[in-house]
């Protein structure tokens, strides 16, 4: 049986990228930008966690933003900061694993 998990992603109070989160045994996952804060937010997608590129439009305020299926991993590029505290976090079903 899945079960409903989230992830949070590292608080962002400057001009910066978060480290990733595994995201490639979720099904249906959704990225999630919380805070208050004044700045752009760019979600960002990655097959290795290394190679990151923009997926969907950057944000400037509290957001949902659907990761697409072939993400491995997830961050949030901050792109323009000027206050405030960017949150983040993840969520999604677990993919049920048979053996």
């Amino acid at each position: 049986m899945s079960r409903f998990q989230a992830r949070p992603l590292a608080d962002i109070t400057s001009q910066a990228a978060n480290a990733g989160v595994e995201v490639s045994d979720f099904e249906s996952a959704t990225a999630w930008v919380l805070g208050t804060f004044v700045g752009t937010v760019q979600m960002q997608i990655s097959p290795d966690g290394t190679n990151w590129v923009n997926s969907g439009s950057a944000v400037t305020a509290v957001a949902t933003i659907a990761i697409p299926d072939t993400a491995k991993q997830v961050r949030f590029d901050c792109t323009a900061y000027t206050s405030g505290t960017i949150e983040g976090v993840v969520t999604g079903r677990d993919v049920e694993r048979r053996g």
